[in-house]
């Protein structure tokens, strides 16, 4: 005859998949939106000529 779980050990053990699954969601979300705005390119600004820094007056 086969043992049966005892219900509070399988509601523990419920619950806990189910937070690991959300703790696994929560940090893959931010790594799936990033791969997605990885093809964007970004305007960069042309480096600074000596005639563009500031003056100090010493």
């Amino acid at each position: 005859m086969k043992k049966q779980i005892n219900p509070t050990i399988k509601a523990h053990l419920l619950r806990g998949a189910f937070y690991l699954l959300l703790l696994i969601a929560v940090c893959a979300i931010p790594f799936a939106l990033a791969q997605r705005n990885v093809g964007k390119r970004t305007v960069m600004r042309a480096p600074f000529n000596k005639s563009q820094l500031p003056k100090f007056p010493y």
